[in-house]
């Protein structure tokens, strides 16, 4: 597959995640003992505070993720100009790793804090979550570590021509 055309499709599946991402923090409603939860039709008198909290942690933990994105972006301008191999993006895609590492740590600390005081029941949901981040995270170190080896390669053969 060509370059611009591969860029292209990564491109439509960083737009698709955003919007997915967006209506998620739009749309998301805290779980507790009652279940499903909407707006202040569902909560008890004491359950409003608890409920914000939760959707600006949310909130809070889902801004990183936009950011990677962007850099994601960013790695595809560089793939659209036939410069996927280069130490630029070896940096930004390690710089995402460890932002997706302090991320999901930041998440799981959360969430312990929610499910110690019973603000919400679905701790096992939430770990899921997170191991799923968790894999994602060694996978994005794992491509940073091959991009760096990859634009090392790519440097010493330009120097030999």
């Amino acid at each position: 597959m060509q370059d611009k055309k591969l860029s292209s499709l990564i491109r439509a599946s960083i737009i698709l995640i955003a919007v997915c991402g967006m209506a998620i923090c739009l749309l998301w409603v805290p779980m507790g003992e009652f279940g499903w939860k909407m707006g202040d039709v569902w909560l008890l008198e004491g359950q409003v505070k608890e409920f914000w909290a939760q959707i600006v942690f949310h909130w809070i933990v889902s801004l990183p993720c936009f950011y990677l994105l962007w850099l994601a972006w960013q790695v595809t301008e560089d793939m659209k100009k036939g410069r996927l191999f280069i130490f630029e993006n070896s940096s930004r895609v390690k710089y995402a790793t460890w932002i997706l590492a302090g991320d999901l740590l930041l998440f799981l600390l959360g969430h312990t804090l929610f499910a110690l005081l019973c603000w919400n029941t679905c701790y096992m949901v939430y770990l899921l979550v997170a191991l799923i981040g968790l894999i994602v995270t060694v996978f994005l170190g794992v491509v940073s570590h091959y991009l760096s080896r990859a634009a090392e390669l790519q440097e010493e053969s330009d120097a030999t021509i």
